[in-house]
């Protein structure tokens, strides 16, 4: 009789233990499942970041572009996918208003009116988002969104070769070299010069210098007081030239010779409203593009 007490109490214990055992392995199934959510959801936010900083590189690029295509950095709405450069044109209920558009994700982008400041520098402020559709409807239940800046500088480099007379512009500041019997480099004088010479002299002393090209006997520039691209000026630039004259090609009224200036002097006065000078040539006669 003892001994079957002594059995029964055994198997009294052993219950306890297996419930207690079966309890810490589902509270570890529990953790396990816990953080295997967790990191499914870290996995998955981390995917519609990607996303969502992908549709604003988009939006960036969208900008520059325009910016090259119009050389102006303003448009009257915010870009969207879709739209033109003035940002007209946006359809939301379109595939075409997004950068993604799938069954279960969307992502965009928004860039506002960008500020330009003196130096001509581009400031860019970008809204992505991406955006959770809903399986049933497509209408988004979650909505996640980054806002951007960028800083867009464009460096100025052009060169230009006349007769036996080369200029470059390099952000703003003017040099040229070689032949120089007519006053083609501008330094006062009519010596040739076997290195660079910064053209600050003359009219041109103390403005930015946008673009120039050296001739056959003479040379022109266009320049203004600032830094700021030519079209995002408050201000039409002027164009400046000088050396010969004997045709006219200094554009300043008179076609003698004795006009000649060994100095930058101011063409035809630029209007202070209307066309903007963009484009100059000089091979013989100069002229000048303005839109």
């Amino acid at each position: 009789m003892t001994r079957s007490v002594q059995r029964l109490n055994q198997k009294a214990f052993a219950l306890p233990t297996v419930l207690i055992g079966s309890v810490v392995m589902i509270i570890v199934m529990l953790a396990a499942i816990t953080a295997t959510v967790s990191v499914s959801s870290a996995i998955n936010a981390q995917y519609y970041n990607k996303l969502s900083l992908e549709a604003g590189e988009s939006g960036i690029a969208m900008a520059v572009s325009c910016i090259d295509l119009n050389d102006t950095a303003t448009w009257l709405s915010p870009l969207r996918p879709g739209t033109d450069c003035s940002g007209n044109g946006y359809n939301p209920n379109s595939t075409s208003g997004y950068v993604l558009s799938a069954t279960n994700i969307r992502t965009s982008f928004s860039v506002a009116t960008p500020t330009v400041g003196a130096d001509g520098t581009v400031q860019l402020v970008v809204t992505s988002t991406s955006e959770l559709l809903r399986s049933s409807n497509g209408l988004p239940w979650k909505t996640q969104a980054q806002t951007t800046a960028a800083r867009l500088t464009s460096p100025s480099f052009d060169i230009s070769s006349g007769n036996d007379t080369t200029c470059a512009t390099v952000n703003g500041g003017l040099w040229c070299w070689g032949a120089n019997n007519t006053g083609q480099i501008g330094d006062g004088t009519t010596t040739n010069r076997s290195t660079p010479f910064n053209v600050n002299t003359g009219a041109l002393a103390g403005q930015y210098i946008y673009k120039a090209t050296s001739g056959f006997s003479h040379t022109c520039a266009v320049a203004g007081p600032s830094s700021v691209p030519i079209a995002k000026s408050a201000t039409n630039p002027g164009v400046y030239c000088w050396g010969d004259n004997s045709i006219a090609q200094l554009g300043i009224g008179t076609i003698t010779n004795s006009a000649s200036s060994l100095i930058p002097i101011p063409a035809a006065p630029s209007p202070t409203n209307g066309p903007t000078t963009v484009e100059i040539s000089a091979p013989h006669i100069s002229f000048a593009i303005r839109k």
